[in-house]
């Protein structure tokens, strides 16, 4: 009698911790073979950064906007690694091939609105020519440098010039405009440990040191002065002009305007999502 609950419960076990995949393909534009590669190399990304990687193709958005598609699905679907539901979610739609990227969490920062332009830039050709393992293989490839570099203690980040390769390339919508607050790595930790040792150690020393020094200043030269020997009385050095030029300094040649940061706004349920979208 004590076995059949047990079996019960195991039985139980798989589907209870069973994972939603982040690699989701409704509308069957992969094998099995490259969704599994696909959907293996994901997680260990996914893993690596503590941010959800997905990717998500359907056949038609429902009569929605890729933007809120992706962001509600994402939503909906429990994607998200920490308290924050970090991530970044790359749909496709086949009806009228529509594209979007939607980031949430950490993943806001990671990837700002000059690196989602970047990534779409480098998978556009691919689906442009229906090669869409080779799509999501390049998009796999082009994010992790953003999410290492994040890590590392800053974004990639700049202003976008305009895109003009294959598809169409929007901003997300813009409610508000997020920069990545300034991370502190290890690395750093490490240096500003090593710079306060080495000061406090030298300010050690220099004590040290001051205690066997006890030759006595003397204020005057009249010790060393022979007697009858020549004696400067007054020594004076008179200042009578001054002229000070004043250059202008030239201004930056980056150029005026704004740029970087992430365009954020709200999906239907109110988690901050930023992202973008198109044609392809």
């Amino acid at each position: 009698m004590i076995l059949l609950p047990l079996l019960f419960l195991l039985n139980l076990t798989p589907s209870a911790y069973a994972r939603t995949p982040r690699v989701v393909d409704e509308a069957g534009l992969l094998s099995g073979e490259e969704a599994g590669i696909l959907e293996t190399r994901a997680g260990e990304i996914s893993e690596k950064y503590g941010m959800d990687v997905v990717i998500l193709t359907v056949y038609s958005l429902d009569g929605q906007d890729s933007e809120s598609y992706a962001d509600d699905y994402y939503d909906s679907h429990g994607y998200g690694l920490g308290g924050d539901s970090s991530g970044v979610l790359l749909l496709l739609s086949m009806e009228y091939r529509d594209w979007a990227i939607s980031t949430c969490g950490e993943a806001i920062y990671a990837l700002t609105d000059y690196g989602i332009r970047d990534v779409f830039s480098q998978i556009a050709p691919y689906l442009s020519e229906d090669e869409y393992y080779d799509a999501f293989s390049a998009y796999l490839d082009a994010l992790e440098p953003y999410l290492d570099t994040y890590a590392q203690g800053s974004p990639i980040d700049g202003k976008a010039p305009a895109y003009d390769g294959p598809g169409s390339y929007h901003p997300g919508t813009q409610e508000e405009t997020v920069y990545a607050p300034e991370k502190a790595p290890v690395l750093r930790f490490l240096l500003v440990g090593l710079a306060v040792g080495a000061a406090a150690g030298g300010v050690t020393v220099a004590v040290m040191a001051g205690q066997m020094n006890t030759a006595k200043p003397q204020r005057g030269a009249a010790n060393y002065v022979q007697p009858g020997s020549y004696q400067l009385y007054d020594n004076q050095t008179i200042f009578l002009h001054s002229h000070v030029t004043r250059t202008a300094r030239a201004e930056s040649s980056g150029g005026g305007g704004s740029g970087g940061g992430s365009s954020t706004h709200h999906s239907s349920g109110g988690q901050n999502h930023g992202g973008g979208h198109g044609k392809f």
